[in-house]
């Protein structure tokens, strides 16, 4: 036992309670000690005892005294005046946006424009009543207990690290979120007390015990739970502050209690070199570490709006696809008339994949020329790059370079034709920005993937199952030749001609084929020849029709068309492709012949019927009724320039007749129809007809004289009830 006087009290300790004493500095120096086996029984002053100096921990006592009686909190209370001077300034009409698109932490501009001072300006910036009060509360209890243990140095440190942690962690973990508030440095000190409580237990005194160490843990925990059931928190922000204020609170010591000269000053110093490091490689690579997701994923997030116009659009093109956008980018249609996904910064930024299936197999020409002439519509072009063959998405593709103004930017277009599929990728991106965004345009490009279609697929699978069905073989011929795969496609339609040669579906999709891709064959009219001697059938005929006008030979598949209705009068099919040809389809109830064959197109008289045997049905006899035809049709025409040169408005009968094939059934209606027809003509659009007949308006008549001639007609309906030998208009 110990003997201790102070004063005139006299106290009995026992040794650990001896030693607690002086360790706290409870015991002065000038107390008399009484020891027996150090001291004997004498009293000795407790400053002549080397126990008692070995035992007190000077600089411990010391930090307790400025502990308990510490200086004002200088740098809490600035941080809590700076936050809410900021959020009262956010009162301010129009200021409030202001401060949301500058100063929190958004993935996309820090990214993307050098702004990573976003991570710091975060943790000062709130704009919610209750979110404010409630981090000011907690970061005034915090910070007032770390400022008087740590200093204002470590306690600067340690709470904009946290704030930067918390940024780095919410900029990659929620990129799509736009996060500010205190919350991730009020978790960094939170943690911080926590582990300094748990690291010091034996310096503080019994009412700090209170402050620090596990007692704060459960309110830790169930604040740390409590934003994880709250939407809209950003959990990344408070787990990444909550990591480095723990980390932090191992290596920063108490002022006074330092275990090396200088050491908060080298973790210090260390510390804001990794922060402002960090902020700065972050702004430099930030086109290289954006965050990417797929495309559906990214489109996931906004799912929710699914009136948006725009989603819907988009949906539609996406298919046996796989691309990548940066997180963040919102599905929009850009500034080009595109649909896809722009930057939310509001800068001419865009990334636009789709994928469209023409009627028939195009070029790389044509699918550029459709698209030019789209971009021209929407935005002012100052310059073209030719087409450059490039190899993107696992696939042969071209690529321009397009210069817009108004704002000045840049597009890059590149394109892939597979037969029928094609693919346009576009990158849209302001000039001041093109350079600094490459690396992001490079890593998009690489992560376009471009399978095969899903009927290709399916198709595939089906024939797998089933190897002796010919319909899913058919399926896959048919998929192979939209997809540019035509020497597969062929085999499986010659195998399947040969297996079954009294088919006409498989004769016609070999014809189908062959019209697609004609140099796979050295003389189409062998093989339409061949189908036509095999098959009699109209929808065979009509397909060699449209293989005909495939390569240019119009006259031969008017020709065709003309025999084979003459063959076959009225058949569904054959009505079908002549009224898409703008062809007369009219028939007379007792001859079963068209009209023109049966009365003049000048005069409209009947004609003497002379029994006539049909003409045979072959590609040759098509070619020469064609042939015939078309002179036919230029004879009407040129009869019709040189009556409209004469003023003689006789002219109407045979124009009719070369419209419509047949006396018209309501006059009136058909003389308007005919101007209409003039004035686009006359406006250089194209007419069906026309240009089915082979014939040549524009070059043969005055279009002016035609048009005030039908205007006559048409303001004088008695002269032309007259003219074409009809009864008047009753009231006339």
């Amino acid at each position: 036992m110990v003997s201790i006087r102070i004063g005139n009290e006299e106290q009995l300790l026992s040794w650990d309670e001896w030693e607690e004493s002086v360790k706290n500095g409870r015991i002065p120096a000038d107390a008399l000690i009484r020891f027996d086996p150090v001291t004997g029984k004498e009293w000795v002053r407790a400053e002549q005892l080397e126990m008692y100096h070995s035992m007190r921990d000077d600089a411990a006592i010391r930090w307790r005294g400025e502990f308990h009686h510490g200086k004002v909190p200088i740098l809490t209370a600035l941080l809590i005046g700076v936050q809410v001077r900021i959020w009262w300034f956010g009162w301010v009409p129009g200021v409030e946006p202001i401060l949301v698109n500058r100063l929190t932490n958004w993935t996309s501009p820090a990214l993307e424009d050098w702004e990573t001072w976003r991570m710091i300006t975060m943790g000062l910036l709130h704009l919610d009543f209750f979110h404010i009060l409630l981090n000011m509360i907690l970061l005034a209890y915090t910070g007032w207990n770390l400022e008087r243990a740590l200093g204002r140095l470590n306690l600067f440190v340690l709470y904009f690290a946290s704030v930067i942690g918390g940024s780095l962690l919410s900029m990659f973990g929620a990129p799509e979120t736009i996060s500010l508030g205190a919350s991730g440095g009020v978790f960094g000190l939170f943690s911080a007390s926590v582990v300094f409580g748990m690291l010091h237990p034996n310096i503080l005194p019994e009412r700090g015990r209170r402050l620090f160490g596990v007692v704060l843990l459960p309110l830790l925990v169930l604040m740390f739970l409590g934003g994880l059931f709250n939407v809209g928190t950003d959990n990344w922000s408070h787990f990444g502050g909550l990591v480095v204020g723990a980390l932090l609170a191992l290596v920063l010591d108490p002022v006074l209690l330092q275990r090396r000269r200088h050491w908060n000053s080298m973790v210090q110093a260390a510390v804001t070199t990794l922060c402002l490091g960090l902020m700065i490689g972050l702004a430099v690579a930030g086109p290289r570490i954006y965050p990417l997701a797929e495309s559906e994923e990214a489109r996931e997030i906004y799912r929710k709006d699914d009136s948006t116009p725009v989603l819907r659009d988009a949906d539609r093109h996406y298919s046996s696809l796989w691309w990548e956008v940066p997180v963040g980018w919102r599905p929009q249609k850009n500034s080009i008339g595109g649909y896809g996904f722009s930057s939310p910064t509001g800068r001419q930024r865009s990334w636009t994949v789709q994928k469209e299936q023409r009627d028939s197999p195009t070029t790389i020409e044509a699918v550029f020329e459709a698209w030019m002439a789209r971009v021209k519509r929407q935005a002012e072009v100052v310059t073209v790059s030719v087409l450059t063959p490039i190899t993107s998405a696992g696939h042969e593709a071209h690529r321009v370079r397009l210069e817009l103004a108004k704002p000045r930017r840049f597009v890059e277009w590149t394109g892939i034709v597979r037969g029928t599929h094609v693919l346009h990728q576009v990158w849209e991106v302001e000039a001041t920005a093109e350079t600094r965004l490459e690396p992001l345009y490079q890593r998009l490009q690489s992560r376009v993937r471009w399978e095969d279609p899903e009927n290709l697929v399916e198709a595939r699978l089906s024939v797998e199952r089933l190897p002796r069905s010919t319909s899913s073989k058919a399926k896959l011929a048919e998929a192979l030749s939209e997809v540019g795969q035509v020497d597969e496609a062929l085999d499986i339609w010659s195998q399947l001609i040969s297996e079954y040669p009294d088919s006409p579906e498989f004769q016609m999709g070999l014809l189908k084929t062959l019209r697609w891709y004609p140099d796979k064959v050295a003389d189409p009219d062998v093989e339409w020849t061949k189908a036509l001697e095999r098959h009699r059938d109209p929808a065979v005929i009509v397909e060699i029709v449209t293989g005909l006008e495939s390569i240019g030979h119009n006259a031969a598949a008017l020709g065709l068309l003309e025999v084979a209705w003459l063959h076959f009068p009225g058949n569904r099919a054959l009505k079908r492709a002549r009224r898409t040809r703008w062809l007369p389809t009219w028939l007379d109830g007792e001859q079963h012949l068209p009209w023109d064959q049966l009365n003049d197109p000048i005069t409209w008289a009947p004609l003497p019927l002379e029994k006539a045997e049909l003409p045979e049905l072959t590609i040759a006899n098509g070619r020469h009724v064609g042939e015939t035809l078309v002179e036919r049709h230029q004879e009407l025409t040129r009869f019709v320039g040189e009556q409209v040169a004469s003023g003689n408005r006789d002219l109407i009968r045979p124009l009719l007749i070369l419209k419509y094939g047949h006396v018209p059934y309501q006059p009136l209606e058909a003389t308007s129809g005919l101007k209409e027809d003039v004035l686009t003509l006359q406006a250089g659009g194209d007419v069906g007809w026309a240009s089915t007949r082979g014939v040549d308006i524009v070059g043969q008549v005055d279009l002016e004289a035609l048009l005030s001639i039908l205007d006559e007609l048409i303001e004088n309906q008695a002269d032309l009830s007259s003219m074409l030998d009809l009864p008047p208009t009753p009231g006339e």
